[in-house]
């Protein structure tokens, strides 16, 4: 990435009056701000790329109506089949749990794929139909229900800079209750720790997330978290840790870190439990 970004600017005539809607988009800066128009979607008044829509949902309420309070789950893998149930297309539910596709006339199954995630399928979408290229279906709705247990784990590690010479980084672990990962606090969860190991020319100077630790080895190369309610915590920042990358680093130097969450024997899933990754020492820029 270039370090300075142009800002977009579309203000004027006849930017102003033509641009009703925009497509998802990612943070920018623009004049005027993107964040002043609605995103496109079919049943929002404005045209869309796609025919057919729908959310991935929590089903709560265990009614299969995808209802305004429920979570939509983000990252659900769902698979458009043709009517010979060959593989049309593939998306990744969005942030906010959506979903699209653009088909010809035909009739359609979609499937969510459950295989390697902590929820089951509830409620499966009906079959959708596209009669002209025009036609639109935006009720291809799929719940989701929480298979019982809960989830506790790390999912990947990353530092706000990298480690360089003289400089602060904070180290960030993702990780406690998984379920959260996907957009719901509404199953299982439970307490456990969070044990993390550093190894490097770096000098601890302090957390760097919403938790304080609850133990620091002399040297600041182990922290602890211990006995953490994991649905009470955002698995986003609670585990932070400020580091200084020593002067005499170099390139040739790398910072390796060790997580290791548990939980007790009834998680689900165990495999995520730990995680080793290691950064390079970059050059002072």
């Amino acid at each position: 990435m270039p370090q300075s970004l142009k800002i977009l600017n579309f203000r004027g005539n006849p930017w102003d009056t033509i641009i009703k809607c925009i497509p998802n988009f990612i943070n920018c800066q623009s004049t005027p701000s993107l964040r002043n128009f609605p995103l496109c979607k079919a049943n929002g008044g404005c045209p869309v790329g796609y025919n057919i829509y729908g959310n991935i949902y929590l089903d709560s309420s265990a009614n299969c109506n995808a209802e305004a309070k429920e979570d939509r789950m983000r990252g659900v893998k769902v698979t458009l089949m043709d009517s010979s149930m060959q593989t049309v297309g593939t998306q990744f539910s969005s942030k906010f749990g959506e979903y699209a596709f653009t088909a010809k006339p035909g009739t359609y199954s979609l499937l969510a794929d459950s295989t390697n995630i902590p929820f089951v399928i509830a409620c499966a979408a009906a079959s959708v139909t596209i009669s002209t290229i025009s036609s639109q279906d935006t009720l291809a709705h799929i719940g989701l229900g929480c298979k019982g247990g809960y989830d506790a784990g790390v999912k990947a590690v990353n530092v706000s800079r990298h480690f360089q010479p003289g400089q602060e980084s904070i180290l960030n672990i993702l990780g406690g209750d998984m379920l959260k990962l996907w957009g719901t606090d509404e199953c299982p969860s439970t307490t456990g720790d969070v044990k993390v190991y550093v190894t490097g020319k770096v000098k601890y100077l302090g957390k760097g997330g919403a938790l304080t630790p609850s133990k620091v080895s002399s040297g600041g190369d182990t922290i602890e978290w211990n006995n953490i309610n994991f649905r009470n915590t955002d698995p986003y920042t609670a585990f932070a840790i400020r580091y200084e990358t020593d002067t005499t680093a170099t390139d040739s130097d790398i910072v390796c870190v060790k997580v290791i969450v548990s939980a007790g024997s009834s998680d689900m899933d165990t495999s995520n439990n730990h995680l080793d990754h290691c950064f390079n020492v970059a050059k002072t820029m």
